[in-house]
Parts: structure tokens; C-alpha cells; sequence
């Protein structure tokens, strides 16, 4: 059975850590853009429906894409 050492779960840690910084900084930039949709009221509410869902999908779509990066860069199974 394999023991990592220490000096392998910090780097393991710091990899978690800096992916977590990029999808939390992904995420907060599109929660302004959905948040500022949401309140233009010139916009009628299907199409700020559709614009949030957009934004939504997208972010989904990158999150996927990022997650998929990761696991082949470094190996890691257990991202969350």
C-alpha cells in the first residue's frame, strides 16, 4: 500500500487550492454578469431568463473543461 509522504499531499493541497482561486474568480465574474442582467429592467424577463441560462451553461461548459485539464495535468481524482 502506498503512503504519500508530506512534502507530496502539500503539493497535492497547493494544486487543489489554486483550482478551487480559478473557479471561484471564474465564477464570481459571471455571478456580476447574471446579477446585472437580472436587474436591467429594460430587458423583458424571458429574455433575462435566457441571458442568466446562457451564462449558466457556459459556466458549466468551463467548469467541465477546467476539471477535465486537471485531472489529466496532475493526476488528481478527488477534486472536491
Amino acid at each position: 500500500m502506498y503512503i504519500p509522504t508530506d512534502t507530496e499531499i502539500l503539493e497535492e493541497q497547493f494544486i487543489l487550492n489554486k483550482f478551487k482561486v480559478i473557479k471561484q474568480t471564474y465564477f464570481i465574474k459571471q455571478y456580476d454578469k447574471a446579477k446585472l442582467i437580472v436587474n436591467n429592467r429594460n430587458l423583458s424577463l424571458n429574455e433575462r431568463k435566457r441571458r442568466v441560462n446562457a451564462i449558466h451553461s457556459k459556466m458549466m461548459k468551463y467548469f467541465s473543461i477546467v476539471n477535465d485539464k486537471f485531472i489529466k495535468k496532475y493526476g488528481i481524482k478527488n477534486l472536491f
